[in-house]
């Protein structure tokens, strides 16, 4: 767990790694998981994005996870939100082109 995930881990005294430990995060790519009212977390609901394994991430796969997540937020009706994307180090292609919907090469 790293970036905004360990982040909020911390805050929460351990939330995420004990929803881990319990299989409530599989490690599925394209997979999210709501959660409300987070202790020692300001948001009022944190949407957690699954991208699989990094060593596995592809175009494909990013887009997959955006889409989930992109579906997640417009069925909460929320004003607003903000992602926190994984740190993707020399990933800039794969990035660059899921947001343009390109494709897996």
């Amino acid at each position: 767990m790293s970036g905004a995930a360990a982040d909020i881990d911390r805050a929460s005294n351990g939330r995420l790694k004990a929803l881990w430990e319990k299989g409530d995060l599989s490690g599925e790519t394209g997979r999210t998981l709501l959660l409300y009212d987070v202790p020692g977390v300001t948001a009022e609901r944190i949407l957690l994005m699954d991208f699989g394994k990094s060593s596995a991430l592809t175009r494909a796969n990013y887009r997959k996870t955006l889409a989930a997540a992109i579906n997640a937020i417009q069925q909460m009706h929320a004003g607003e939100a903000v992602l926190a994307l994984p740190d993707l180090a020399g990933r800039h292609g794969c990035v660059s082109g899921a947001a343009r919907g390109g494709d897996d090469r």
